[in-house]
Order: C-alpha cells, then structure tokens, then sequence
C-alpha cells in the first residue's frame, strides 16, 4: 500500500450536521499519525499529532476527548471525558487528566481533575484535585474529597470532605471539615482532625475539633480531642501553649479535669545481660557571657480549704547554681519563713568527722 491510513470516522462525521453510519479509510502517502472519530459532532483542525475523539468533541492534537467534553487546540497530550468537561490551558505543551461532568482545568503545567464539577484553575497547574465540587485555585496543590479546596497560598494540600486551605504557602488540612484559614498571613500549618482548624501561622493541630482562634501570632502545637480555646483545654486534650513559642506543654487530660491523671516519664530500658541503663539530664537553656544563669524548679501545690477552688503552685525545689564559697546550687522551700532558702555548707567535720553540715538559714 502506497499510503497509511490517515483517519477511521464512524458515525456523525467529520462535520456537525453530516449524518453517516460509517465514513471510507481515506489513505495518504505520508506518515501522518491517523485520528479515530467516533460519532457526535466532530470538528477536525489541521494538527497532526495522533487524537482520539468520541461523542461531541472539540478535536485537539495529541488529545483524547470523550463525550461531550472540550480541549483547546494548545492542549497536548491530554485526557478528558465527560460531558461539559474541559482542558483550556494558557500554554502549549500542556498536559492533563479531566474527567467529570462539569469537570475544568486550566493551568497549562498539567493538571489532573477527577469528579463532577471539580476544578483547577490555577495558572500554572501542577495539581491534583479529585472529589466532587473540589477546587483549586493556586498551583501545586493536591485536594481530595468532595468540596474540598485550596485557594490564596500554592503548595498546599486538603484532604477530606470540605477540607480548606486558604493561607499562604505550605499548608496541610486533613479530615472532614478540617482548615487552615486566615489568608496570606497563615502559612506553614497542619492541621489534622475532624472540623479541626487555625488562623495563626506555623501551628500544628492533630485531633478533631480543635480550634485555635488566638488573635496572637501562631507556633502553637495542639494535640488532643475536642480543643475549643487554648485558655481551656478539654478532656484528652494536651498541647504546648503560647503565642510566641513554646514556652508551656500540658500533658494529661486536658487543661483541668475531674480525674486529672499522672504521668510517668521514663527513658528506654535495657535487654539483654548485664546491659547499663540511659542516664536522664534535665538541663536548662544557657546563657553567654555575663548573663544571668537559668534555674530548674520543681513545684506542685498543698491543699487548702474544702470547695472547687484550685490551688496555687509552690516551687518546693530549685536547681540555682551559684559560685559563691560555702554556697551549694541547691534551694528548698521553708515552710516556716514561707521562701526559697539556699542550702549552704558548714564548716569541716559539722556533720561528724569527715562530713561538712548542709544547712539553711533560720
């Protein structure tokens, strides 16, 4: 044969309008890639590389359009199907998936659209966004669930039905209803957990129903279930709380509680024969130079008179180096002058012989 075959067309023709069961296998001499048309409307342009078109299609080169579905003629390398779905970049060479009644990309640097009615529209693509009614309106976005979105800031992910992220860049929602609002203000947050959501930049959120609406800058990190406000942590809520670092970690159950709980906190223990146990060190930040060196306390509280009334903290204990002769670090509270006293050292052989005498003042 002097040619290849350039087109198969079946059904409604190269033309709308132009009724036919089954058209002739025109031939031609070159190495044109051939079309395949398939019923509906068919609207052939001049491209030539290889296209596959059912339904009533708009032919592009280098696509496949299924149904009652659009691409543009710069749209390459593209699939679409569904009725009234569409790839519509802005760019050549562009690429993408779209199925989906209603379905809609534009972002020439490839797209994948899965759902009816679900939509990128971000100029430069790079996203994939899958669910009913989800969107994203930034590039490099990953959205999955039904409503689902990403908007204001790119690279930003939201998984789950009506997950949101709509800061600035770098965000992560994950679960139903779950979100991270506030606009370009809030980026680098996660937030993980059921109807879960903050405002403030840089916070992490795991649990469902927490909700950091602090007016304050964010770095705030957030674990437990049922979170309202960070002046209230509920029940099997813990946290590190502040707005301007994490200068307070509550663990246990919740912020206040009936049955508060304890805690135990140990290292690793050994296996095996005669094997040496971890140390632990509690150490504070250090200072430089001639800056004021910091302390370790112990506190807890002593009780006071029957009621709901909470009791206050006393440090009992406190780690306070000092470099004065006769002086140790050590401070303990005195119950009788109600204060912190210094535990100093007394002279050779106070304590017997051998032994100096640990004291506080009277």
């Amino acid at each position: 044969m002097a040619g290849a075959i350039r087109s198969l067309i079946i059904g409604g023709g190269v033309r709308a309008g132009t009724p036919a069961t089954l058209s002739a296998f025109p031939i031609f001499s070159g190495t044109t890639p051939p079309d395949i048309l398939v019923d509906g409307n068919i609207r052939q342009d001049t491209k030539s590389p290889p296209r596959v078109f059912i339904g009533d299609a708009l032919l592009t080169p280098g696509a496949t359009v299924i149904g009652g579905a659009t691409a543009n003629v710069i749209a390459q390398k593209c699939i679409v199907i569904g009725d009234g779905a569409s790839y519509l970049p802005a760019g050549h060479n562009s690429s993408g998936l779209v199925i989906g009644r209603g379905a809609s990309a534009i972002g020439f640097g490839g797209a994948t659209v899965v759902g009816p009615a679900a939509s990128s529209t971000g100029p430069n693509g790079d996203t994939v966004v899958i669910g009913r009614g989800a969107t994203s309106t930034v590039d490099s976005t990953v959205v999955i669930g039904a409503t689902a979105s990403c908007s204001i800031g790119a690279q930003s992910i939201a998984i789950g039905f009506g997950a949101v992220t709509a800061g600035n860049l770098n965000n992560i929602a994950i679960g139903t209803l779950a979100g991270v609002s506030g606009g370009a203000g809030t980026g680098s947050c996660v937030v993980i957990g059921g109807s879960s959501s903050t405002n403030k930049p840089r916070n992490v959120l795991i649990g469902a129903g927490l909700i950091d609406a602090n007016t304050a800058v964010g770095n705030i990190a957030i674990i437990g279930v049922g979170w309202t406000s960070t002046a209230n942590m509920p029940s099997n809520a813990c946290g590190f709380l502040n707005s301007s670092g994490f200068t307070t970690m509550i663990v246990g159950n919740g912020h206040e509680s009936a049955a508060p709980g304890s805690l135990t906190f140990r290292l690793c223990n050994g296996l095996g024969a005669n094997i040496a146990a971890g140390s632990l060190t509690l150490q504070a930040g250090l200072g430089t130079g001639t800056g004021a060196s910091a302390v370790v306390n112990i506190a807890s509280s002593i009780p006071i008179g029957a009621g709901s009334t909470l009791q206050t903290s006393r440090t009992g204990f406190r780690m306070s180096p000092s470099v004065a002769a006769g002086e140790t670090d050590i401070m303990v509270y005195d119950v009788d002058n109600a204060t912190l006293e210094r535990v100093t050292v007394g002279a050779a052989d106070s304590g017997g012989v051998g032994f100096k005498l640990l004291r506080i003042p009277n």
